[in-house]
């Protein structure tokens, strides 16, 4: 089991509020259970950033060749690499 804080549920809360509309908006087949699992996946294992969580959270929704870059990318360079990657986007 982990533990939040109070701020930290709220903020996933307000994610998933937000991604439940989105989701239906797009008309997307993404139960709520599945978005929550994702999420607190995501969140077990340190992620805080909103942007990382939505991704997590819509991962299977991503388009085909950006799954297959992200995969040689990792393969070829490794996951740190593409960590760098994402904090260095971020940065921008």
């Amino acid at each position: 089991m982990h533990g939040y804080t109070l701020q930290e549920l709220e903020s996933f809360y307000d994610l998933l509020d937000g991604m439940v509309t989105e989701v239906a908006e797009r008309e997307l087949k993404l139960p709520v259970y599945d978005m929550i699992q994702r999420l607190f996946e995501a969140a077990d294992r340190g992620e805080r950033d909103e942007g990382r969580l939505r991704r997590a959270i819509l991962r299977s929704f991503v388009a085909p060749d950006a799954v297959q870059l992200t995969s040689e990318f990792s393969q070829r360079y490794g996951q740190s690499a593409i960590q760098r990657r994402d904090d260095s986007k971020e940065a921008a």
